[in-house]
This record gives C-alpha cells, sequence and structure tokens, in this order.
C-alpha cells in the first residue's frame, strides 16, 4: 500500500491514496477502512492517506449520478490540495 519502512525509495515516490465512501456502506465500515489505513500508516509513517467518509450514505447511493458533483467536488479538491 505505502512501502515499507525499510524501503530504499523515497517518500515522495510514494503516491498519496485518497478513500472517500458512504458512511452508511453495504459492503464494509468506516471502521474497516480506518484499521486498513491505520495499517498502512504503521508499516510507514510517512504514507500520506486521507479518508473522506460521506454521512448518511450508501454504497450504492455514492456510486449513482445523484452523488457525483459531491464525488467530483471531492476528488478535484483533494487533487488541488495534494497534488498541486
Amino acid at each position: 500500500f505505502c512501502g515499507s519502512s525499510s524501503s530504499s525509495a523515497d517518500d515522495e515516490e510514494i503516491p498519496p491514496k485518497y478513500f472517500i465512501m458512504g458512511e452508511n456502506d453495504e459492503f464494509t465500515s468506516v471502521e474497516q477502512l480506518e484499521s486498513m489505513v491505520a495499517r498502512m500508516k504503521s508499516v510507514n509513517p510517512n504514507c500520506k492517506v486521507e479518508v473522506d467518509v460521506v454521512p448518511s450514505v450508501g454504497h450504492f447511493q455514492l456510486e449513482s449520478p445523484n452523488y457525483d458533483p459531491v464525488v467530483a467536488e471531492k476528488v478535484v479538491q483533494w487533487l488541488q490540495d495534494t497534488i498541486f
């Protein structure tokens, strides 16, 4: 996910990660995602990971066209803050 703590690669070579999910996702839970992120950071504390949870939304709701503007805005903002 984020390389290993003993990796010889520069931290800048490890791409940042962005996870967006609905609070009521039917396939996984916010707690499971947070646990995975914690494991990623334990392997490499310099791993840049951001989690964005959309309140009161399920998995398929978030994938529906109704939420395209919400998801697009969040992703574009993350890209602007992180990459550019």
